[in-house]
């Protein structure tokens, strides 16, 4: 039987498989029907309902009660008890809603009998840290931009590029304390308990990767070889900053908050508003709350601040798009 251990680097929970192959690209966006009630996410029965809500999301309108319940031949308490955590849907009415939401049936299939397995475990098998006490922390996704749409060889490329660049990062900007990371696959989740990440990621450590990309595409673009795969290759990172409650273990650090963070770095309107920043190498979603404990100036030429009221609940308020100056300009 596999053992139930939540890890920050699957998003939501893993139940001792690779669980890599959902899709969690897209990640936030309009919630459809009554106002969602809030879940756990290190409970087996509320975590799959997490990630039922996310493919809800990504289905749009077909994701409306109505529309799901003509489509699945499903009830009205039906629909909400599964995207409340309250039921574990049957086999057959899983395969009809995934269907009617566009989803990979035998990927759900499979997640149903994780948490099948993981719900038959006694509670004090299931994840320790879930009765640990919740800290503040900081948490930063760096991701790399468009990287899952390239080739293997590119990824790895581009990989060993940011890696490069964060070590010269922390050491230009004389951050030399442990701050600990998972890899996403795409980019990094890092964080440390408490809010001076915040101030340092704000006036030192974003400034210096920003330059640092800067320079590092202005000679890949200088030396562009027509016949060399590796001289087309822009490296541009996206990420998102929060602070919020979270908890920390030997394999991680997980809670709601933790999930919010990706959500800052997923959203549509969010990626929309960085892609359209072209000119910035770097380019990251602060909320409001990490904003506001690091004390930081909201100069127009850094912070522009994005009003949706939708994220407000769990941005704590209005989210800001941050811009480094450095990354505005490549060297001449």
């Amino acid at each position: 039987m596999a053992s139930a251990s939540f890890r920050a680097d699957t998003l939501v929970y893993d139940f001792g498989l690779a669980r890599r192959s959902l899709d969690y690209s897209g990640l936030g966006g309009t919630t459809v029907g009554r106002r969602p009630k809030p879940l756990d996410p290190n409970q087996p029965l509320h975590a799959f309902a997490i990630e039922l809500r996310l493919l809800r999301e990504r289905a749009g309108a077909v994701g409306a009660e109505k529309v799901t319940c003509e489509r699945a031949e499903i009830g009205r308490s039906t629909y909400y008890s599964y995207l409340n955590g309250e039921n574990l849907p049957s086999r057959e009415n899983l395969e009809r809603v995934v269907k009617a939401w566009g989803g990979d049936v035998a990927a759900w299939l499979e997640l149903r009998r994780e948490t099948e397995l993981a719900l038959a475990q006694p509670p004090s098998q299931r994840s320790k840290a879930a009765e640990e006490p919740s800290a503040l922390y900081t948490m930063m996704v760096l991701d790399i931009v468009q990287l899952a749409a390239r080739d293997d060889r590119s990824q790895v490329h581009l990989r060993r590029r940011f890696d490069a660049i964060w070590a010269d990062t922390r050491r230009r900007a004389g951050v030399d304390r442990e701050i600990k990371s998972a890899d996403r696959g795409d980019g990094w989740l890092l964080w440390e308990p408490g809010i001076d990440l915040v101030s340092d990621a704000f006036s030192r450590l974003l400034p210096s990767m920003a330059e640092l990309l800067s320079y590092d595409n202005h000679d890949w673009e200088s030396s562009f070889d027509p016949h060399d795969w590796k001289s087309s290759e822009l490296l541009r990172v996206r990420g998102a900053l929060h602070v919020g409650e979270a908890r920390e273990a030997f394999d991680g650090v997980f809670g709601s908050n933790v999930n919010e963070t990706f959500r800052f770095a997923d959203a549509p309107l969010l990626r929309e508003q960085l892609r359209g920043n072209a000119a910035c190498d770097l380019a990251v979603i602060f909320s409001d709350r990490a904003r506001l404990l690091g004390n930081l100036p909201t100069h127009p030429e850094t912070f522009r601040g994005i009003h949706v009221n939708a994220w407000k609940e769990w941005a704590g308020g209005t989210a800001w798009l941050y811009t480094p100056p450095l990354a505005r300009n490549k060297p001449a």
